[in-house]
């Protein structure tokens, strides 16, 4: 069960590291309107948080000899099948809620910052 929740870990955390480099290269390209800026972070982080609950909605009906956690398990360390599918969905369900809980905090964090940069900030103001 522990190597199922550390090769979960992996497998969820590599997806979302690409999504976040993603991410981050957008704000980044976008820095020179920082409330532009702010805001597609807060709703790209946003929508990756979604994401993330409906794949964990869907984990446990997903085949689980179709999941990246499958083909990462070595044959001798993977469960009979009969316990394989919910052991896996479960493992990828409780995986995908916790990144989305750290993915919406990270949200909430890119709309509180857009928020005051858009009261505080005069409009059209543009970094040159």
């Amino acid at each position: 069960m522990e190597k199922l929740n550390s090769l979960a870990l992996i497998s969820v955390a590599r997806g979302c590291g690409f999504a976040g480099l993603a991410i981050v290269c957008i704000v980044l390209g976008l820095s020179y309107d920082p409330i532009l800026a702010a805001k597609t972070g807060a709703m790209l982080t946003t929508g990756l948080a979604v994401i993330l609950i409906f794949r964990a909605q869907q984990a446990p009906f997903r085949d689980y000899r179709k999941t990246e956690l499958w083909i990462m398990l070595k044959k001798n360390e993977r469960p009979v099948a009969e316990q394989a599918q919910k052991l896996a969905g479960q493992t990828l369900q409780d995986t995908y809620f916790t990144f989305a809980n750290h993915v919406a905090a990270v949200a909430a964090v890119f709309w509180v910052v857009a928020i005051a940069l858009w009261l505080t900030l005069p409009e059209g103001f543009v970094l040159m």
